[in-house]
């Protein structure tokens, strides 16, 4: 993950431009923005992957049924709903 051709050629097959891929990897923001990541996945208690947190409050870790993923994601979505009436 640290071998900067790999990523340019990554960012180029997902449509990203060298450009793009060069701010990416050389603007401090996205650090900050990784590093913000780890600690709020930290704060969940991750300690692997995947994990997924739905509308900064639940939180989906490893490996789970879809069925399991339905059900949060279900739940997090009708509690959008009632704070964002008119957002369909």
């Amino acid at each position: 993950m640290s071998d900067v051709a790999t990523l340019i050629g990554l960012g180029k097959k997902i449509g990203l431009t060298e450009s793009e891929i060069s701010d990416a990897l050389t603007n401090p923001i996205y650090e900050t923005k990784i590093v913000d990541d780890i600690i709020s996945a930290r704060n969940f208690g991750a300690n692997g992957v995947p994990l997924f947190i739905i509308n900064g409050k639940y939180a989906i870790t490893g490996a789970q049924q879809p069925t399991i993923i339905l059900k949060v994601l279900d739940k997090a979505f009708t509690e959008w709903q009632k704070t964002n009436p008119s957002k369909k």
